[in-house]
């Protein structure tokens, strides 16, 4: 195969870092939904107070995404809008990698360009919750261990390095991605078993070795610093005892309804799915047309690994598809791109550049047009514009539960009247509030639908059960001067998990009596924003220092 020339020599390739990434560009007035917050707020508290996830701030996921929001504040400062340019320089990277994939295998820069404008699109459709995910990360860490792979061909030892350890840490990032590890691991050993059978199989066990080392530091890390229970007991323990029961059984059961009422949710989504299985499907049955043969088994063996790690899940959000979605992609750009050369063939010079124009034109009309007209309303009147207007307007807030706007007003709202000192408690379902106002919460509980979820037994455990006399003895031991109560789940949760209460009140008044005791005795009403409720500590009823006594850094 001739070698092409290098990308940025491309015209379309300009085109498509221009185009696509303006349309990830409007990502950067989004807010935070659940995840992200939890995420931030806990990088947050590791980064000023030294207490790791976990500690500081529980979760039950890997750890991968905490390192990655604490690098995000790193670089880009401790504020939503600082997260999210570091999510769209990730994106924009993943833009430049896809152009590079979909020209590789089609020969096609047009290919490219439309499967990096097909994934900016689909990026930046998927709104506020949807981006900025644990998958989006994943996905680049696919298509950097694919672009190491292609790149150091010749180098076998630091390939199987530098794609062991890229996979291992997507694998800290949400530990399903593992199936990766033997997708890579046969094709680098198809590469040189023929040949160099010794090699290959010494190549394998580095590979496999370098996918452990980030977990194996990790391990260290917190065993070093006395914390391995903790990073034990949320990973692992609340993952397979807790969080894996929780599920509803009919979710799971419809899975495959799921995944298709996720694709078909948002309408250009179905073309692009139907216009990549034909192109696989035509591909494999003239392998000889082929161009490179290695890169269709892997990226397709991937796209399968990915469905099965969106089965696994058993929740179907629509980012948990995302890493399938994104290499959909690249196939969906060049099965339009096919179908636009037959549609020029035959065509006299002059009408074929002008359809050479307006085919790719229409076609992204078309996407635009049917994307989420609330969301595109959204960019219209926000983007471009003052942040703070944009995170109070919110995104579809009528039916929203995530109600990150309503979030962001109260932590407005508080800015003004609450001192260096004072403190803040949420009985809410995420951390935005204190992520915005940088004050550490007394628990480290930030969530706390985490406590409430039922295990299969339907009952909950006895390590939730002290969890929860550990999170009322801190607030309580706080004695924080606002003390804030939402009565909202997260989300579409009631969906996919069985709740210890119908809502957060009556959790607090079931699950947590002595805490809804103190707050009865100790605080008054003061305001009432959406749904959260503005409690103030009595002036006859002093607050305390800081949990610990100690400030942030």
């Amino acid at each position: 195969m001739e070698k092409p020339k290098p990308i940025w020599g491309e015209a379309y390739f300009w085109l498509t870092v221009l185009a696509g990434g303006f349309f990830l560009s409007l990502t950067l007035w989004f807010s935070f939904g659940m995840d992200q917050s939890i995420y931030s707020y806990g990088a947050w508290v590791w980064k000023h107070y030294h207490l790791p996830p976990y500690v500081g701030a529980w979760d039950q996921n890997f750890p991968g995404i905490f390192i990655l929001h604490r690098l995000a504040l790193a670089l880009f400062g401790e504020s939503i809008l600082g997260f999210r340019i570091f999510d769209f320089l990730v994106q924009l990277s993943c833009l430049v990698m896809i152009f590079h994939l979909s020209r590789r295998l089609s020969g096609s820069a047009r290919a490219g360009f439309l499967s990096g404008l097909f994934y900016g699109i689909y990026y930046y459709g998927l709104g506020n919750y949807d981006t900025g995910q644990r998958d989006g990360y994943v996905f680049w860490l696919l298509l950097i261990a694919l672009v190491l792979s292609l790149t150091l061909k010749h180098r076998t030892w630091l390939r199987a390095a530098l794609v062991g350890l890229v996979l291992g840490f997507a694998f800290l990032v949400k530990p399903f991605y593992g199936l990766a590890w033997p997708v890579f691991g046969v094709w680098f050993l198809l590469l040189e078993i023929k040949d160099r059978p010794q090699r290959a199989l010494i190549g394998l066990a580095l590979f496999s070795l370098a996918c452990l080392v980030p977990s194996g530091l990790i391990v260290l890390y917190y065993e070093k610093l006395g914390y391995l229970r903790e990073l034990y007991r949320a990973t692992l323990w609340y993952g397979f005892m807790i969080y894996s029961g929780a599920g509803h059984d009919q979710a799971a059961h419809l899975w495959w309804f799921r995944f298709a009422l996720t694709i078909s949710s948002i309408s250009w989504e179905a073309p692009l799915l139907f216009s990549a299985i034909f192109i696989v499907l035509r591909q494999w049955k003239n392998k000889n047309e082929l161009r490179d043969r290695q890169l269709f088994g892997v990226l397709t063996s991937l796209m399968a690994a990915a469905l099965i790690c969106y089965r696994l899940q058993g929740k179907f959000f629509p980012y948990q598809l995302l890493p399938f979605m994104g290499l959909m992609m690249i196939f969906s750009g060049i099965g339009w791109n096919w179908i636009g050369s037959k549609l020029m063939e035959g065509i006299e010079a002059a009408r074929r550049r002008l359809l050479a124009v307006a085919f790719p034109l229409v076609l992204i009309l078309l996407l635009i047009i049917s994307t989420n007209h609330e969301l595109i309303l959204f960019s219209i009147k926000y983007d471009f514009r003052n942040l703070d207007r944009a995170y109070l307007a919110g995104m579809n807030d009528s039916s929203d539960l995530h109600n990150s706007s309503n979030n962001y007003l109260v932590a407005k709202k508080l800015s003004s009247l609450a001192g260096a000192g004072d403190e803040i408690e949420y009985f809410g379902p995420y951390p935005l509030i204190a992520f915005v106002l940088k004050k550490k919460l007394p628990s480290r509980f930030c969530c706390v639908q985490h406590l409430l979820f039922l295990p299969s037994s339907g009952r909950l455990g006895v390590l939730q059960k002290e969890w929860i006399e550990e999170y009322t003895a801190a607030v309580i031991q706080a004695r924080p001067r606002f003390f804030l109560v939402s009565d909202v789940f997260p989300g579409q949760t009631y969906i996919f998990f069985n709740f210890a209460a119908n809502g957060l009140k009556q959790a607090l008044r079931e699950q947590f009596p002595a805490l809804q005791k103190f707050l009865d005795d100790n605080y008054e009403l003061m305001a009432r924003e959406g749904v959260i409720e503005i409690y103030e500590l009595r002036k006859a009823a002093p607050a305390s220092p800081s949990p610990g006594g100690r400030e942030p850094e």
